[in-house]
């Protein structure tokens, strides 16, 4: 098999750069090999992975319509479960160095997931048929809370990686000024706008004029209902969401109501 030219797929770099980080980190931490050398080794891995999962894109197809790129999420996890059980096991303290790899490790598995998502979308918009794609809206009162508790965690995160416990009183101090800021950053945006496509097995949901970000497979839509020329969805957890679109604005709005009505509850 004569090999391919690497393309600038964002998922196959993400992999490539898991990797490379995972080694880097590895040989930082538990080698006393040059940091120097250590940072080539690193972006050699990193490149060769993406050139290696380049060659198999019908299997990197199949692993994220699968959902297996979920698993970067676990695997981004799974230094924190570590720290975690040894602290509580044998009361071990990690040191800010550890702590501070294992943060940037799960955040780059994080974005890898994300590529992932995305690139799970622009397979089914290219498989699936399509039965109706309408602009919508993304409520802005509904993700709020969203934001609120990532926010919250993100916190947390940045004084685990500095080292620094948290007294109540401190983490509930900063829980209010993070409340507060919340609801002054939404309170300066409008609702968002999306684009939602009825396919045969999802819904796709796409933001700033892309029309397939994230598929959402219809078991995990909990309601879609009309009620008067509103026709609103709401998605279940984890990542719960309200859909609004005005039929009153809609051109095609047989088709569209033809598209969601088997969906109808």
């Amino acid at each position: 098999m004569r090999p391919r030219p690497p393309r600038l797929q964002a998922f196959s770099i993400a992999l490539g750069v898991v990797t490379g980080i995972a080694v880097f980190f590895s040989l930082l931490w538990l080698s006393s090999i040059p940091l120097r050398y250590v940072f080539g080794i690193g972006l050699l891995v990193a490149v060769f992975g993406w050139i290696v999962v380049e060659q198999i894109p019908d299997q990197l197809d199949w692993a994220v319509v699968s959902r297996l790129h979920w698993l970067l999420t676990l695997a981004g996890a799974l230094p924190f479960v570590g720290i975690f059980g040894a602290m509580a096991l044998a009361e071990y303290t990690p040191s800010n160095e550890l702590v501070l790899y294992s943060s940037v490790f799960a955040l780059v598995a994080i974005v890898g997931t994300a590529c992932g998502t995305r690139r799970n979308a622009k397979i089914q918009h290219r498989t699936q048929a399509i039965h109706a794609a309408v602009s919508g809206t993304k409520l802005r009162r509904y993700y709020f809370p969203l934001t609120l508790v990532s926010s919250i965690i993100g916190v947390g995160l940045v004084h685990l990686a500095v080292g620094r416990s948290l007294s109540v009183g401190t983490f509930v101090g900063q829980i209010i000024g993070i409340f507060i800021g919340v609801i002054i950053g939404n309170s300066m945006v409008d609702d968002r706008t999306v684009t939602l496509t009825a396919l045969d097995d999802c819904l796709l949901v796409g933001t700033d004029g892309t029309v397939a970000e994230t598929a959402v497979p219809w078991r995990r839509v909990r309601r879609v209902s009309i009620d008067g020329d509103t026709l609103r969805i709401v998605r279940r957890l984890p990542w719960p969401m309200v859909y609004e679109v005005d039929l009153s604005q809609v051109s095609n709005r047989d088709t569209v109501l033809e598209a969601f009505r088997p969906r109808l509850r």
